[in-house]
């Protein structure tokens, strides 16, 4: 049987967040990547910068184009990250993070 979209797009998201490392052009390097949403007091100082993506709400409808029907999901994703900084910079740590998802996420061609 053939995975679901929402566990093909998951998969994907999880992938893209493992990319995220100064080596490929980013400004983050991430440590860790996992669908299990921790505080962050349970995440390690050596798995920080940690990124959480989260599948949350999914809506589904039927749309009519030229005579066809087809059908439109949107799902959204929830994507959660700790960070820490030791020479208290965890604010700008934490916005390059964000950027650097935003770019993986919006520059993902597949």
């Amino acid at each position: 049987m053939a995975d679901s979209s929402r566990k093909t797009i998951m998969d994907r998201v999880l992938a893209l967040m493992a990319t995220i490392t100064t080596g490929n052009g980013y400004v983050t390097t991430v440590a860790s990547v996992s669908e299990q949403l921790r505080q962050y007091d349970q995440i390690p100082e050596n798995q920080m910068p940690a990124v959480m993506p989260i599948d949350a709400d999914e809506t589904r409808s039927w749309e009519s184009f030229d005579g066809a029907h087809n059908r439109r999901g949107e799902l959204d994703i929830i994507i959660s990250c700790v960070v820490f900084s030791n020479t208290s910079a965890t604010r700008t740590a934490r916005l390059a993070l964000m950027k650097d998802i935003e770019k993986a996420m919006l520059n993902d061609a597949r």
